[in-house]
């Protein structure tokens, strides 16, 4: 036997949701339904629905198109360039955040060069001052 699901809404329990809420069953099932697509898919999305949302996000958002029903090949042909783009813009993305990664960690490392040569001067400054006092001594 099955485990119940614990996202599931027992209707039976909660009638008051079929009579008076139509936009809330509907908001039920899109949620039940991206549960189930995230558990189909839990090798490629995240536990929390975090990776699941952020899909949703740029769909919803227009940044790109959901994929059309595999039985529409003009569809298909259409959407082709729209996943084209999206492969390009976020190559891009990905390129200028290991630019800026790489600078950020150019400057840490002079940083510490810069750390490490200010003390080196100021162990010689110390040095060349305790030589000048037991020399006058």
């Amino acid at each position: 036997m099955n485990a119940p699901n614990p996202h599931e809404v027992d209707a039976k329990r909660m009638p008051s949701l079929a009579a008076d809420h139509g936009a809330e069953l509907d908001n039920l099932a899109m949620r039940e339904g991206i549960l189930r697509l995230n558990d189909q898919h839990r090798d490629l999305l995240s536990n929390d629905l975090g990776a699941i949302g952020g899909l949703l996000f740029v769909v919803g958002s227009g940044r790109f198109k959901a994929p059309p029903r595999a039985d529409d090949a003009d569809a298909l042909a259409a959407w082709e360039p729209d996943v084209v783009r999206v492969r390009e813009q976020n190559a891009a993305a990905l390129k200028a955040a290991r630019t800026a990664q790489e600078r950020d960690r150019t400057h840490t490392e002079v940083q510490s060069w810069l750390r490490d040569l200010g003390f080196a001067l100021m162990r010689q400054d110390r040095f060349k001052l305790n030589r000048d006092v037991t020399a006058r001594t």
